[in-house]
């Protein structure tokens, strides 16, 4: 009996945190992300509010995580597919050193605005403000700054189909 009963309330637990995980995430819908400042590639530091009237699709990604890197190459392909429409691809890498986010950069041959957390209080801001605790993590934010979806499909979902384009709407 005991046997049974474990994997049942393995499946009900693992029900119960989705469900919690997206409760959480629906919260972030319409929330503003213009107030994060990161660290470009040259060492700048940027806001979100540089890319104004643009949708955005946000990949939140670390070093050490295999479906992250998994991604990259899709997302270069998803890239490609959507050059027409008015989306900027953003990476914001959580790596804790920059010379290892950098490195990542060159070695995955990751394309996009590649942008990096910087400081510890940004890692707090968008673990706590945010809700990015599990990666990989995707957002789509409208060109007003709002997050539209904040929990998106991984790039290999939207390779080879208009499931992104639909979902960036009519205002490309």
């Amino acid at each position: 009996m005991r046997q049974i009963l474990t994997p049942i309330l393995i499946i009900l637990s693992a029900g119960f945190c989705t469900a919690q995980l997206s409760t959480a995430d629906s919260i972030l819908i319409g929330k503003k992300v213009y107030n994060i400042e990161l660290v470009n590639q040259d060492g700048d530091k940027i806001s979100l509010e540089k890319y104004h009237g643009k949708h955005l699709y946000i990949d939140f990604w670390f070093t050490g995580c295999k479906p992250c890197i998994k991604e990259f190459p899709f997302a270069k392909q998803l890239k490609a597919q959507m050059k027409k429409e008015n989306i900027v691809f953003v990476n914001i890498s959580f790596d804790i050193q920059e010379s290892m986010w950098k490195e990542s950069i060159q070695k995955f041959e990751i394309t996009g605005d590649n942008l990096w957390i910087g400081t510890m209080e940004n890692h707090q801001l968008l673990r706590n403000e945010f809700n990015v605790m599990f990666f990989p993590k995707y957002w789509i934010v409208n060109p007003d700054g709002k997050i539209v979806n904040p929990s998106a499909g991984r790039p290999s979902m939207y390779v080879g189909n208009d499931y992104l384009k639909n979902e960036i709407g009519d205002d490309h």
